[in-house]
């Protein structure tokens, strides 16, 4: 059940994506840049995580820490969070010029302000604990067509019994759309237009999921 919720992501680009003609780029071939040094993580689970989702969905990936080289490619997918030293100012701007120009980006934890702009959403958005997620099924969006079964469209992150349950961050949105959403109606999944491309931004990460 949790896998399907991760999986939906890479079903919806796939069919709508991968729009940077320009480039000489793989644009089936998604690139997960592998954050686990640059966030000084104890461990590469981020990164397993992120490269087992793509397994399971049978998606051609490569890993690289270089941002130049994964934004050859459609689609970006992150390893992990988005801290203010994530990045140098210059890898910004080319991961938003990427965006730009048709790129798709999977971000998963987006704290870094500098990147608000690019997912649509506005600087107060804070960790808070929740128990479940609901996808927004009703939208208008056509991604939501795959989901057709109740055990996708309401994911569960612990009983409300548990006295803690995963790390999660809601997103309170500028241009954005909301694809799913916490029990207290604020927002977990977000998905923008920018330029030519779409920055999705998720409330949780991919290891915790």
């Amino acid at each position: 059940m949790k896998k399907n919720v991760l999986l939906f992501f890479f079903i919806c680009f796939c069919g709508t994506a991968f729009s940077l003609d320009s480039l000489s780029i793989k644009k089936r071939t998604v690139a997960i840049l592998d954050l686990t040094a640059r966030n000084a993580e104890t461990s590469d689970a981020e990164l397993y995580s992120a490269k087992h989702i793509l397994k399971v969905a049978g998606l051609p990936f490569i890993v690289t820490t270089n941002v130049n080289l994964a934004i050859k490619y459609g689609t970006v997918i992150p390893s992990s969070k988005f801290d203010a030293s994530t990045f140098t100012t210059i890898e910004k701007d080319s991961i938003i010029s990427y965006v730009n120009r048709g790129g798709i980006l999977i971000t998963a934890s987006v704290r870094d302000s500098y990147f608000y702009p690019l997912f649509g959403i506005t600087p107060n958005n804070t960790p808070t604990p929740q128990n479940k997620i609901s996808l927004n099924t009703s939208s208008a969006d056509q991604s939501m067509r795959w989901l057709n079964d109740t055990m996708e469209t309401t994911i569960s992150l612990g009983r409300l019994s548990y006295p803690t349950v995963i790390t999660t961050r809601d997103y309170a949105i500028s241009t954005a759309q909301e694809m799913g959403h916490y029990e207290d109606l604020t927002s977990a999944i977000t998905r923008n237009t920018y330029g030519a491309g779409t920055a999705y931004a998720l409330g949780f990460s991919f290891k915790n999921l």
